[in-house]
């Protein structure tokens, strides 16, 4: 049975089962999805889910970065 939880859920737990030396920052604009998200305390992953979550996205995979890169000057985004 597939657990009911979010993606950003299963982010978070996932992130918490790589170690205590991680900390996860949560970003929120709606207040919905803080509490949301703040509820992957509670959840844990088995082995075999974090393997699963793993094998989704191999990392080799993964490139670039998580934003785009903005300029700004004088304080104006340009």
């Amino acid at each position: 049975m597939e657990k009911q939880i979010s993606i950003p859920q299963l982010v978070l737990a996932w992130l918490s089962s790589k170690g205590d030396d991680l900390i996860t920052l949560v970003g929120a604009s709606r207040r919905t999805t803080l509490l949301d998200s703040m509820k992957s305390v509670n959840i844990q992953l088995n082995a075999e889910e974090i393997n699963r979550v793993e094998q989704a996205i191999p990392e080799s995979k993964i490139s670039g970065g998580s934003f785009p890169k903005i300029y700004f000057r004088n304080g104006v985004r340009i």
